[in-house]
């Protein structure tokens, strides 16, 4: 009992960083940096958009096997300005289950942001820790979204059209290579 607790002890005391906050992210866990959140107090101002209608979701690709299919709805990208693109994530799965939610990347660091939360009744419950963090290599879904449509080259895409567009045709043109296909980010 007691080597069991030593142990429970020892990982927790890992996972802290020097500020005693506790290390819970893929990304700190992969890169052992600790990363200070701080809530976005401005993330609260910010306009949710009208619930996803179903003409408008568009699929993307994440190159990977994933549980759910993802979808952006068209018409809720929007570039406030800056390095920020603002967009609906909707995850499907079998039968009726979906998960959606309204998040930002900030093109230019990486970081990402949830505004708010789908609920079952369709309405927006705005988030709670609505936090910036980076955006986990893990994260595939998030890591295609970014990289290949939404946030090519660490720029954002302009329009709601703009990105759409990038959805539909598979990719953003800035994000292919020369010959014409997706260069990956390596910086991901």
């Amino acid at each position: 009992m007691r080597r069991a607790l030593a142990a429970v002890t020892a990982l927790l005391v890992a996972g802290c960083s020097s500020s005693g906050t506790v290390s819970s992210s893929i990304y700190e866990k992969i890169t052992g940096k600790t990363v200070e959140r701080e809530p976005d107090a401005s993330a609260a101002q910010v306009a949710l958009p009208a619930w996803p209608d179903s003409g408008s979701l568009i699929p993307f690709d994440s190159s990977r096997a994933v549980a759910l299919k993802f979808y952006v709805d068209g018409t809720s990208i929007s570039n406030p300005g800056g390095d920020l693109v603002r967009f609906t994530l909707v995850g499907k799965g079998e039968g009726a289950a979906e998960n959606v939610s309204f998040e930002g990347f900030n093109c230019a660091t990486g970081d990402r942001i949830t505004y708010a939360r789908g609920k079952s009744d369709k309405t927006w419950s705005r988030a709670r820790d609505a936090t910036w963090i980076p955006i986990a290599r893990t994260d595939v879904v998030r890591v295609a979204l970014f990289a290949d449509y939404l946030c090519p080259g660490h720029r954002p895409v302009k329009t709601a059209a703009e990105g759409a567009n990038a959805l539909r045709y598979g990719g953003h043109p800035a994000a292919r290579s020369a010959d014409g296909g997706y260069r990956i980010d390596r910086n991901w």
